[in-house]
């Protein structure tokens, strides 16, 4: 596919992911108003939240097996429809049953909206842009929930709560209309079977674990038993996956990929912040500062507007730099803002805190992407449905429970506190700083977590050594037809090498270009030292000549020279896949040497990758070629 062609339907896709993640989060600043007139606890309330999010995470766990059986439009419609219908009925609810019924018709349509957006990334983005197209799917699924206070804070003090539900509605009939002429069935399909003791598994421990973790602050055993019950039952899901030959969720890259689990933790952690801090804030405003729904909604524009800039900022530096500093740098961000609201929100201190939640907004921008397209980058390109399945559902788990866990917080600590004779507006900032603390000491979890996970990513140890077929595992000991003349030892570099590591490695290995592989040696790249040249050609200043510079090494400190040194050292920072070129011409061990001899001399290749079963096992050129017909006429 290609790229221009694709961008309609990632447009129309990135829309449906933001209306829907908007969704998720829209009844925050209105449970106030709902828990009046419907007489509930705020427990209860919260549902409406917590429960929405928990039934997304249970089709989100679906979508891998769900994509396989159905077609990509079939699905989007389906979605579309739930959505529409979920919304309309919350505006004519007559009750809080039927209005939380309506809200988890909604959570379908949402679980199935963003998985198909991601997979469409993977599909469909070219793999040099790959961090800067999930960043800007992903600033659509953090910023929905941050503009959703704002929005539904002033249909709340216009129109009432129920006027809260027609904006996502209106949007989502227009990108449905949009969806049905862009929206390509980009995923092949098969007779996948549906395994139901999964399924059941999948239905009972979601919730269950939501459910637990609300209750665990209010009543501890309660709480407790519930969350243990529903462990229990999410081994015996995963415990199952690995049996089953139809695995709704394959989760070994996540049981067998210690990086990959790394990374999945990273996202949980942004996740939880993202979702938490949007529900944890407006109800601090509001009922502390006692402030409208509207006011509480515009005290965050600050952190979504910092958050837009650096989730796109945070894509274009993965993409460049890798995640080193990166994430550390975010999650640092993250704690030190946390830790700052958690000091001073007893005291009230309004502007504190705003300026505090900037930064925490800033920190989940710069870590959210990246930590998925770090994580993704460390599987094999088949394990990327199933890494990206895995990831969307820990996605939705984390941003179920974390609010669960903080809200069920608050009320313990505004509890306390006002046994100890607070009043009502102290109390409630009480049980903020309380809530807002633990999310700190979460976040100081992820800081660690992403100082070993990004250092490790930075030193993993690149190859300039040599790719030898007998090494591998005995499934993958090639038999290639060509072995009489193909190269056996191919000098590969990984994925997250850097150009300055390729130009080391062409320098010390005598080759003019090398294959990028991932961790099954399936070929992801190939980057030449034409391909660096031309990288420092297009950046050199236009009276430069790069050709001179080059052969006759001059360093007589002029500004040119000083110019194209930055801009030399910018290029050799860059990822090499930046720079590869990814329609990379192969030959297959079983492709008959007389094809071979055509093709290396009518397209004039210097060097061409062998692959079988598309892993990497030697290489060929024109050199080697000539020394075989050599040796026949030799002989």
């Amino acid at each position: 596919m290609k790229e221009r062609g694709n961008m309609p339907m990632l447009v129309v896709l990135y829309a449906a992911a933001f209306v829907s993640a908007f969704n998720e989060s829209i009844v925050n600043v209105a449970l106030v108003d709902i828990m009046a007139e419907f007489g509930v606890a705020s427990t209860t309330a919260q549902w409406l939240v917590t429960g929405y999010m928990a039934i997304t995470a249970v089709i989100v766990a679906l979508m891998a097996f769900l994509m396989q059986r159905f077609r990509v439009r079939a699905l989007f419609a389906f979605a579309a429809a739930c959505f529409v219908a979920g919304e309309v009925l919350c505006v004519f609810a007559p009750s809080f049953p039927l209005l939380l019924a309506a809200r988890l018709l909604q959570a379908v349509g949402s679980g199935t909206f963003t998985p198909i957006m991601m997979n469409a990334v993977l599909a469909c983005a070219p793999r040099e842009k790959m961090g800067t197209y999930l960043s800007i799917g992903n600033a659509a699924i953090t910023l929905g929930p941050a503009f959703a206070p704002v929005m539904s804070g002033f249909a709340v003090t216009m129109f009432g709560w129920r006027a809260i539900f027609a904006l996502p509605a209106a949007v989502a009939v227009v990108v449905a209309l949009a969806g049905i002429p862009t929206v390509r069935d980009f995923a092949e399909t098969s007779a996948a079977k549906l395994d139901f003791p999964s399924l059941v598994l999948a239905m009972l421990s979601l919730p269950l674990f939501v459910y637990g973790l609300g209750e665990i602050s209010s009543r501890p055993l309660v709480g407790a038993v519930a969350t243990l019950v529903s462990l229990a039952l999410l081994l015996a899901f995963a415990l199952r996956q690995e049996r089953i030959d139809n695995p709704i969720l394959n989760m070994r890259p996540l049981m067998h990929n210690p990086s990959f689990a790394l990374s999945a933790l990273l996202v949980v952690v942004s996740m939880m912040t993202t979702f938490s801090m949007g529900i944890l804030l407006p109800v601090y405003f509001e009922s502390s500062f006692a402030m409208s729904a509207l006011a509480a909604g515009a005290l965050i524009l600050p952190a979504i507007g910092v958050n837009a800039v650096t989730a796109i900022l945070g894509g274009r530096i993965m993409d460049r730099r890798g995640p080193w500093p990166l994430l550390p740098v975010g999650f640092a961000l993250i704690s030190v803002g946390q830790v700052a609201i958690a000091a001073t929100g007893e005291s009230l201190a309004l502007l504190v805190t705003v300026a505090a939640s900037v930064v925490v907004y800033a920190g989940v921008g710069l870590v959210f992407s990246p930590s998925q397209t770090a994580g993704l980058g460390t599987l094999a390109r088949r394990e990327h449905p199933d890494g990206i399945a895995t990831m969307n559902t820990l996605i939705m788990v984390s941003a179920s429970f974390g609010p669960s866990l903080f809200v069920g917080l608050v009320e313990k600590g505004a509890s306390t506190a006002s046994g100890n004779g607070a009043a009502f507006e102290l109390a409630q900032a009480a049980g903020f700083s309380n809530a807002v603390m633990v999310a700190a000491v979460i976040a100081i979890v992820g800081l660690v977590v992403s100082l070993f996970f990004a250092h490790g990513l930075r030193h993993r140890k690149l190859t300039p050594v040599v790719l030898m077929p007998e090494e591998l595992d005995p499934d993958r000991r090639p038999a290639p037809t060509l072995r009489a003349v193909m190269r056996k030892d191919a000098y590969v570099v990984d994925i997250h090498a850097t150009v300055r590591d390729v130009a080391r490695i062409l320098v010390q290995m005598h080759t003019n270009g090398v294959p990028i592989v991932d961790s099954e040696y399936r070929i992801r790249g190939f980057i030449s030292d034409g391909d660096i040249l031309r990288a420092l050609s297009a950046r050199r200043p236009a009276d430069f000549d790069l050709g001179y510079y080059v052969v006759r090494n001059l360093d007589d400190g002029c500004d040119s020279v000083e110019a194209f040194t930055d801009m030399a050292d910018e290029v050799m920072s860059l990822k090499a896949l930046a720079l590869a070129a990814h329609r990379v011409v192969t030959f297959d061990v079983d492709t008959p040497l007389e094809d071979v001899f055509s093709q290396l001399r009518s397209k004039q290749f210097k060097k061409v990758p062998v692959v079988e079963d598309g892993r990497l096992v030697g290489t060929i050129s024109r050199n080697d070629v000539m020394r075989y017909l050599m040796g026949v006429l030799a002989e």
